[in-house]
């Protein structure tokens, strides 16, 4: 689905099973046994409410943009930003920049776990390799990566402190 358009897929191996983890697998069938008499086999499972493919682009401008971006200043989203003293400035860290991305955080993540990108390529549907290496697989810094270790043993040390601001120790895996 491209927009609200149902196309063709551009070779048989993309119409294979998608394999997806349990949780999602959960969500998915929950989402399903909602739809009711529009779950049928040959009903798109993101629908409008004429059963028509869902326009992702629309979604995402009215749904999920108004719900995580933010203003730079104040952090209010831009709905709750009417009564403030300065104008709305989006944060550029709340941007939302599109779906591609989960696909390219789905692709980082299993290399990072070890995954084989062949096996990744394969989730992703490419038909070749270098593109999901090239485009899909990001790996971070070295600095990056002890920023991140920082801010982990920063947030331990402070869930190991109770109320009464005594330091409690615990080990964590």
């Amino acid at each position: 689905i491209v927009k609200a358009e149902t196309n063709p897929t551009k070779n048989a191996s993309s119409e294979a099973p998608v394999p997806v983890i349990k949780r999602l697998a959960d969500a998915l069938e929950a989402h399903r046994t909602a739809l009711g008499v529009r779950a049928a086999p040959d009903m798109p499972i993101f629908q409008n409410g004429n059963a028509k493919p869902l326009n992702l682009d629309n979604l995402a401008l009215r749904m999920i943009k108004p719900a995580i971006e933010k203003c730079v200043k104040c952090h209010k989203l831009e709905s709750d930003h009417k009564e403030s003293d300065h104008p709305y400035e989006l944060d550029k860290k709340t941007k939302f920049f599109g779906f591609h991305a989960y696909r390219r955080g789905l692709a980082s993540n299993l290399h990072a776990l070890g995954v084989p990108d062949l096996v990744i390529q394969k989730i992703l549907r490419h038909s070749n390799v270098a593109t999901t290496q090239a485009a899909y697989i990001k790996t971070t810094n070295e600095a990056q990566i002890g920023a991140m270790e920082t801010l982990n043993t920063e947030l331990q040390r402070r869930d190991s402190i109770n109320e009464s601001g005594t330091l409690q120790t615990r080990v964590i895996q």
